[in-house]
């Protein structure tokens, strides 16, 4: 009687038990069906779930295929409101800021959202041509240097008439900072210089799409495909050096960052102020004011009068070395339009011009400045002496008395 009953009890329970695990698992399903229901019916949700994202956790990867940028560390992020910003400290791991980039630069990977993104002041925009472009806006976000410097690349370009030149820019380059990736765009080299370059540490060699831009970017002494280079590798790797093939590295471009950030994100070298000084008593050079054809003038938007009295705010900016951050402020102000001329023949080379009466890229750059930014630079606040300190010019010498270093 008494086994009878406890038999009786245990079945009991049993069955609620059984009762609790169906009901249970009849509301997982039902749940389970209205999520999925509602995912493939969201574009947004739908999208994200076909996205393919990839951890790369070596470092050292080939960049010639993929750009492996970490960003570790204490990052202070400043927001714009209007005049009155915020700062949100924040710390970035580098499995959530890790992303790829491929060689072709259509195709970007990232482990961010749009609003870690925006937070940290990179984001990547289509372009007209299904492409992205990396938008680092130190305007509106303060990144630490170390962030910055670990994105940057260094990025130069030449034909055969330069190519020993140009060994020296890797050289210098390895030598001062040899974690570095270098891009060399092939603006015109033989077989046997390409398998050179190609065998040099951190080197990736780049055919210059001569193919995609208008004609006389292959005539090279217009100087048309120098802002093309910039504003490609600009928009691949966000932060870049752009050097000739006659820039020698004396220092580390670290201590560039700052001066840099300090401008919007661009650092050139600026070789005198005044126009009416034709021989600058600070560097002794020629302004570009009387190396301009009037053309230029009229294509970009600048009045000649008013750039010759500019009283010391008029820059005369090289057009073979500068330190870049691909701000909103240096796309819009700088970059598009010294590209707009570039792909204009009449503006970048009009009629008649030459060497002995017009600068091309360099007056295009210095006009573009002056219109857009002007007075950002002056001659009490110039970081060309800095710039100096850090990089020079050697044309014409010898590349392999830099030894650059070969790992094939």
């Amino acid at each position: 009687m008494i086994f009878s009953h406890h038999f009786r009890f245990v079945t009991r329970r049993l069955c609620y038990h059984t009762a609790a695990l169906l009901l249970v698992s009849l509301f997982c399903i039902i749940s389970t069906y209205y999520v999925t229901e509602e995912l493939l019916t969201t574009p947004k949700a739908f999208s994200n779930s076909r996205l393919n994202f990839k951890r790369y956790e070596e470092r050292g990867t080939d960049t010639h295929h993929q750009l492996d940028e970490s960003i570790t560390g204490n990052g202070t992020v400043v927001k714009n409101n209007d005049s009155e910003r915020t700062s949100l400290n924040r710390e970035y791991s580098s499995k959530e800021l890790k992303r790829t980039v491929n060689v072709d630069n259509t195709q970007y990977q990232s482990l961010l959202n749009d609003t870690e993104l925006n937070e940290i002041g990179s984001k990547k925009i289509p372009t007209t041509k299904g492409e992205e472009t990396t938008i680092i806006d130190i305007d509106k976000v303060q990144l630490p240097i170390n962030i910055l410097y670990e994105k940057l690349t260094l990025v130069t370009c030449f034909s055969q008439n330069h190519f020993q030149e140009g060994l020296g820019f890797i050289g210098s380059a390895q030598h001062q900072m040899p974690n570095k990736t270098i891009i060399v765009y092939d603006l015109g080299l033989n077989e046997d210089a390409r398998k050179m370059i190609r065998s040099l540490c951190n080197v990736r060699l780049r055919q210059f799409p001569f193919e995609n831009y208008p004609v006389h970017l292959k005539r090279l002494h217009t100087f048309g495909f120098k802002a093309t280079i910039i504003n490609l590798a600009l928009n691949e790797f966000g932060v870049i050096y752009y050097g000739d093939a006659s820039i020698r590295f004396k220092k580390s471009l670290l201590e560039l960052l700052p001066a840099c950030v300090g401008h919007h994100g661009f650092l050139g070298q600026i070789r005198c102020f005044d126009p009416k000084v034709p021989h600058d008593s600070k560097n002794g050079c020629y302004h570009d004011y009387h190396l301009t054809r009037n053309e230029m003038y009229a294509k970009i938007g600048v009045n000649k009068t008013d750039y010759y009295n500019a009283n010391y705010s008029s820059p005369a900016l090289s057009g073979g070395l500068m330190l870049v951050v691909n701000s909103t402020t240096v796309q819009s102000k700088i970059m598009k339009p010294w590209l707009r001329c570039s792909m204009d023949v009449t503006c970048i080379a009009p009629n008649g011009a030459n060497l002995g009466n017009h600068r091309f890229d360099q007056s295009a750059l210095s006009l573009t400045v002056f219109k857009n930014l002007r007075g950002e630079w002056t001659f009490d606040n110039d970081p060309t002496p800095i710039h100096n300190a850090v990089v020079s010019v050697q044309r014409g010498t010898n590349g392999y008395n830099w030894h650059p270093k070969s790992c094939s």
